[in-house]
């Protein structure tokens, strides 16, 4: 989830807040993804607790979010609360909706809409629909009209829609570089990692030129407009993610057989270091880090939902005091550093050396770890206990499942999370 849609979902709650809805209310969250866990813990830190979190999909009953128990609606809802407060950040806002009304909750005074996640998913024949449309699709072609006049007539694009770095690693580590042909990235890191495989042809463009780009393949196709869209979960078809752990298939399956794989033999490369030792020593010496006594931690997560909060904070503590200097991983003023750490921030293409002088990387599964994921220092990566259509959250983004680490230490979320940890530190 972007800095953009943080941002509104962080207002919308604060609106809430201050028009006392939620006071001295029973906060039920429904939906177990992604934008709920900074739901929960943006609440705690406001200093109100979310009581339960309602989801229909029966694998993830008894789990938890964000530290938060997770339960079926009629579980939970079944005999009505007057003092119940439901809070929704999902596509399927109306469906959500219409299901807590059938079991008597009153849409305007008991459910909110934190968070619009279905923003241009809806259809309609109306014309004003049909016009705004046709304008969007006009503006797209002017965007790819001044990418033509920089980069060429008729140049081939392929586009890497979300900026995550998970992504452009998987697409980067699998590319080669081919004339008239420009991976298209969002943002500076993005195309930081795209350089780690040595790629030269590749372009940064912004959020809107990339949205009017993939509205513009989706309108034409990839045949006719030299766009291709490579993100597994952008098929309007949405094909791939219905197929999440069928025949233990992961996310780096999608890209390679959905995508990369055209009849020809994929070689998947490893990334370059982008300093020599010498200079990395030098770097991470003015960073702070103590070599081999270092735990750099990386708790946020923008694609799967966070564990508690509070497990930082504790985690931190235990490894300070076991001796060990400890840094929270941080990209931005958005995210804040763990109590009792220092932030740290280097160039993503220096991940892999920097971590092994420092000696150890524990995060939450986030794009972090593909860069990581040749690392030759001890990693730990943590998992939320939640389904991912045929299998586990584990089983489909997991680095070990994904081919990319066999030393990795992978732990799902739990109860015994913390003393999981400090068990392998």
């Amino acid at each position: 989830m972007n800095n953009t849609l943080i941002f509104k979902l962080r207002e919308n709650l604060n609106y809430l807040i201050d028009e006392g809805t939620l006071e001295k209310k029973f906060i039920v969250l429904f939906g177990m993804n992604t934008p709920g866990d900074e739901v929960i813990n943006y609440l705690a830190r406001k200093n109100y607790r979310v009581e339960a979190v309602v989801d229909n999909n029966p694998l993830n009953k008894g789990k938890k979010l964000a530290g938060v128990k997770v339960g079926k609606p009629e579980e939970v809802l079944g005999r009505f609360r007057n003092d119940a407060v439901i809070l929704i950040c999902s596509r399927y806002f109306l469906e959500m909706k219409k299901q807590l009304e059938e079991m008597g909750y009153e849409g305007k005074s008991q459910i909110y809409q934190v968070l619009d996640m279905g923003t241009g998913s809806g259809y309609t024949v109306e014309e004003k629909y049909f016009e705004g449309k046709t304008e969007k699709i006009h503006k797209a072609f002017g965007t790819y009209k001044n990418l033509e006049d920089i980069y060429g007539k008729n140049v081939h694009l392929i586009l890497a829609p979300v900026k995550a770095n998970g992504d452009v690693y998987i697409i980067s580590s699998m590319l080669k570089d081919k004339e008239n042909t420009k991976l298209a990235v969002i943002g500076g890191a993005c195309k930081k990692i795209a350089q780690m495989f040595n790629l030269e042809n590749v372009i940064t463009i912004t959020q809107e030129e990339m949205e009017d780009l993939v509205r513009l393949s989706g309108f034409l196709g990839k045949e006719i407009s030299g766009i291709e869209v490579v993100q597994p979960y952008y098929m309007y078809t949405n094909i791939f993610g219905k197929m999440e752990g069928y025949k233990n298939l992961n996310f780096m399956d999608f890209f390679y057989y959905g995508y990369m794989k055209r009849g020809e033999e994929i070689m998947v490369k490893e990334p370059m270091d982008f300093h020599s030792e010498s200079e990395i020593e030098s770097i991470a010496k003015n960073l702070g880090i103590i070599k081999n006594k270092t735990y750099i931690l990386a708790p946020y997560a923008n694609s799967l939902p966070q564990v508690e909060w509070d497990f930082w904070t504790k985690l931190a503590k235990e490894l300070k005091d076991r001796g060990f200097k400890v840094f929270t991983n941080s990209a931005s003023d958005e995210e804040a550093e763990i109590k009792g750490t220092e932030k740290i921030f280097f160039d993503i293409r220096d991940t892999v050396k920097i971590l092994e002088y420092a000696g150890g990387f524990i995060a939450m599964r986030n794009g972090l770890c593909e860069v990581a994921s040749s690392s030759k220092c001890k990693q730990i990566i943590i998992y939320p206990d939640k389904a991912g259509g045929f299998a586990g959250i584990i089983d489909v983004y997991g680095i070990k499942s994904m081919g990319l680490s066999d030393t990795v230490i992978e732990i799902k979320d739990s109860e015994e999370l913390l003393d999981k940890v400090l068990e392998v530190v």
